[in-house]
């Protein structure tokens, strides 16, 4: 069967994949719940007709990588008990069915993916592999922050990293350094938090992971406690062969979690690696091209029939 990749045609990420796909000889079926919302489609028990796109299950398993299911704010504003939040519902209910029942072999299998994007699962794979990780909790009460951590602490939620405002506007949470004195602590009372020891980074590490194979960079001119909203950080990443037990251990980490693809995030502190953060659909195109990168491991492992051409 064909390759499949879950996500939005238009994202970067999925038409850098699609793309390299296609120059191996194979034509993917992209799709994701806006695909699903504005396609005509059938699915039986034999087959699923999708646009123009026909899948026969006799034909074989085939592979598949979830990049994202739906788009980022995709039908994010619809009440949940209206018509449009049942169709919302729906679509996504189609959608993770077809991911389950589709006889095809994931990347990164949904349930796997679901639970490896879950913060207190990476900190707690982490411990089991002995990975080194920042002093860490999750409280919604300040008063059980230990006085070990110091005056000077992260905190990051928990749960989802933005939300929409009672006036329509959409808020990001950052992940925020502040001081053990501080009265946002009391935040903590609404909704739990992870709260950990701030450490100082002398260099942030962008590791990228495909199955057995890890590609590690770095940047030493990113500061900020979270580089991702810093403007121009994305263009300070090196390539670097320095971090080969960073990059094993990343390779680690995404093995324990069952995620055949992930983006890592860790960090150079006084001579020591600590990893903070795993998204198992993360971005790398900002990343120095390679002769060989995720793009085209993805491809590759997508196409097994075309590995010998």
């Amino acid at each position: 069967m064909r390759p499949i990749i879950i996500g939005e045609p238009t994202d970067l990420h999925v038409a850098a994949v699609a793309t390299a796909v296609r120059a191996r000889g194979s034509e993917p079926v992209v799709f994701s719940t806006s695909v699903l919302e504005n396609e005509d489609y059938r699915l039986d028990e034999r087959s699923l007709d999708l646009g123009t796109d026909h899948l026969d299950f006799a034909n074989g398993q085939g592979r598949g990588w979830i990049r994202r299911l739906a788009a980022p704010g995709w039908r994010r504003s619809v009440t949940l008990e209206s018509h449009d939040g049942a169709v919302r519902s729906s679509l996504i209910t189609l959608l993770t069915g077809l991911i389950r029942v589709l006889p095809v072999e994931w990347l990164s299998p949904l349930e796997q993916l679901l639970a490896a994007d879950n913060k207190v699962i990476q900190w707690q794979a982490c411990v089991a592999l002995d990975i080194p990780v920042p002093r860490t909790i999750v409280t919604s009460n300040r008063s059980e922050i230990p006085s070990a951590f110091g005056d000077r602490l992260v905190a990051k939620p928990l749960g989802p990293g933005s939300y929409r405002a009672e006036d329509g506007g959409q808020r990001v949470v950052l992940t925020t350094g502040l001081e053990a004195d501080d009265d946002r602590l009391d935040a903590l009372d609404g909704a739990p938090f992870i709260v950990q020891e701030r450490l100082d980074a002398e260099s942030h590490l962008r590791v990228v992971t495909v199955r057995d194979m890890s590609w590690v960079y770095e940047s030493r001119e990113t500061t900020a406690l979270d580089w991702r909203f810093t403007e121009g950080a994305h263009a300070s990443f090196e390539y670097s062969r320095a971090w080969n037990p960073v990059a094993q251990m990343a390779i680690r980490l995404a093995r324990h979690l069952g995620v055949g693809f992930s983006s890592q995030d860790w960090i150079v502190t006084d001579q020591r690696v600590v990893f903070l953060d795993l998204n198992p659909g993360g971005q790398w195109l900002f990343l120095p091209r390679r002769p060989a990168d995720a793009t085209e491991a993805i491809a590759a492992w997508l196409t097994p029939d075309r590995a010998q051409e």
